[in-house]
């Protein structure tokens, strides 16, 4: 792991940053795979996705408690916070309105399965961008 995160360009500053500390917390989203690790004093995470966790579809959500803009090292945590939902009446929504790929939706917020896998050998419709050659 310690290669991973030596070499995540996230741990340098950036126009957003400016010139501070350089950090080292860095967290991000919507990547579906919430994760977290933390080695050489750093942390990186991830959240997921609130409304489309992949492999535990309940949507989930990051609390960090801590000292921002901190000169010196100082306290923080990090908890995911996991929010059950009706996702079956989400469904029952979704087919009442006809929502095109509705099997591939249901995929994702039932089973934790990307729609994209589902699809994989079908031409592309909805919001997913048109394949290139």
């Amino acid at each position: 792991m310690e290669a991973v995160l030596a070499d995540i360009e996230g741990f340098e500053n950036a126009d957003a940053t400016g010139d501070g500390p350089i950090p080292t917390v860095v967290g991000y989203a919507d990547t579906h795979d919430p994760f977290y690790e933390n080695d050489l004093g750093r942390t990186l995470f991830n959240i997921g996705s609130v409304g489309n966790s992949l492999s535990d579809p309940t949507p989930v959500y990051a609390i960090l408690e801590g000292v921002p803009d901190s000169p010196t090292p100082a306290p923080f945590s990090i908890q995911f916070v996991r929010v059950p939902y009706d996702a079956h009446a989400e469904l029952e929504v979704a087919r009442t309105l006809g929502m095109p790929e509705l099997a591939g939706y249901e995929a994702e917020i039932i089973h934790g399965l990307y729609r994209g896998d589902l699809y994989a050998d079908q031409p592309r419709t909805y919001h997913r961008h048109p394949r290139t050659a």
